[in-house]
């Protein structure tokens, strides 16, 4: 047997019994809570020549606060806030919501896709920078969360200046835009209904102008899904398009909007991941997912093969190879492959420096083994370095890792293969 194939059957079976026995991750019922995993998403559009509207929502998924038994039931209490404020950290205005959560089943209270939203709108200048803020107070444990988001509006200005799109979905009420439509940030969207909506506004000349929106652009196959022609008034526009939901047959779709005018053209892009069965949420770049897992997984036959395929070709290969390790497949949510890319999501948040975080050696050992048991570090005072030694008790290895000049680009010191594996 070819020895990539060995490691890679290593890895996996590393990651199976990582996955069942790590004391870092979640195999039991217990809940774990962190308030700080609520999320804030400011949205833009142009209501004027010299004013643009900011609708910031902050979505709160259950598993972020601590649910109390109530007798029958289970009751979260919480405060959050939203507002504006000025480059400069001057709070322009804010709003304050105290309210609670109640479900009937244990289940619930761990869900990280049932959530309650809050949103708050403010129209300020367009030639200004701004900053979105939000804190949340789990009003049980007192933990408190908080989320900035910087908004650049200083460049828009000029004629024949997109802002960014807005993707909207269908949902009743009122949420800060028109009627019954909800803006999402577009990742792994579950259900298109009739199609999409999708919120186009910019500054212009009071003349003659057009819009055209592509979808899944490259210089190959460019696809233009929508022409639009109108005539300016009053310094700007700002319209809504419904978009069939057979242009979105991808996770990943790429959508270019393209703004024409007195021979100028403007252009901005955006994203839209469709949720897939059996896909981990924690993938929205399908074409990096798949070169991670040829890093840490593949064997020599699986490259080959997924190398002369086609994309369609790739997406059935990448579902079918995590199909047959899936140790409940009873269950639509894989858990191997969510630990897999939750690992490399670790990775890239915490080893990143001179490349990305899951391809650095931490980051290889991290993919590979988990959350180390103990952490020790040393700093030499001569040279300058800094060593990171963990180790894992449970499979009794240790792992050395060497900053030669103190910036952060950690080397392991030997193979985590010997040389006889």
């Amino acid at each position: 047997m070819e020895k990539r194939h060995i490691i890679k059957t290593f890895l996996l079976f590393s990651i199976f019994y990582n996955l069942t026995f790590s004391q870092g991750i979640k195999v039991n019922n217990k809940k774990i809570i962190n308030v700080e995993n609520y999320s804030l998403v400011p949205f833009k559009e142009i209501i004027h020549k010299d004013s643009v509207r900011i609708v910031s929502f902050a979505e709160i998924p259950f598993n972020s606060l601590q649910f109390i038994k109530n007798r029958d039931s289970f009751l979260a209490r919480y405060q959050i806030s939203i507002g504006i404020k000025s480059s400069k950290g001057i709070d322009l205005s804010h709003q304050i919501w105290s309210d609670s959560i109640k479900v009937n089943e244990y289940e619930d209270t761990k869900s990280k896709y049932r959530n309650r939203k809050h949103y708050f709108s403010f129209n300020v200048g367009k030639d200004n920078n701004y900053i979105a803020f939000s804190e949340l107070i789990d009003l049980d444990t007192r933990k408190r969360g908080f989320k900035e988001k910087k908004i650049n509006l200083k460049k828009t200005t000029g004629n024949c200046k997109l802002i960014d799109p807005i993707f909207f979905l269908n949902l009743e009420g009122n949420w800060g835009f028109d009627e019954n439509i909800i803006p999402t940030n577009g990742v792994r969207v579950r259900e298109l209904g009739k199609g999409l909506t999708i919120g186009v506004s910019g500054l212009i000349k009071n003349e003659k102008y057009t819009v055209d929106i592509y979808t899944n652009a490259d210089k190959k196959n460019d696809s233009l899904i929508l022409s639009f022609e109108g005539f300016g008034s009053n310094g700007f526009f700002n319209k809504k398009f419904l978009l069939k939901p057979t242009f979105f047959k991808k996770i990943k779709n790429n959508l270019e909007i393209v703004l024409k005018q007195d021979r100028k053209i403007d252009t901005k892009s955006i994203v839209l991941s469709m949720y897939r069965p059996g896909i981990s949420n924690k993938i929205d770049n399908f074409q990096l997912a798949l070169e991670q897992m040829d890093r840490y997984l593949l064997t020599n036959n699986e490259r080959r093969l997924l190398k002369k395929s086609s994309k369609e070709e790739k997406e059935k290969l990448f579902i079918s190879f995590w199909k047959n390790r899936d140790n409940t497949p009873a269950s639509e949510f894989n858990e191997l492959m969510h630990e897999f890319y939750n690992r490399i999501d670790y990775a890239n948040e915490h080893f990143d420096g001179w490349k990305s975080g899951w391809e650095t050696d931490r980051g290889q050992i991290y993919v590979l083994f988990g959350p180390p048991d103990n952490i020790s570090r040393t700093h030499s005072f001569n040279t300058n370095s800094v060593t990171q030694t963990w180790e894992y008790y449970r499979i009794s290895k240790l792992f050395t890792f060497i900053d030669q000049n103190g910036f952060g680009d950690y080397r392991l010191s030997t193979p985590f293969l010997n040389s006889n594996f």
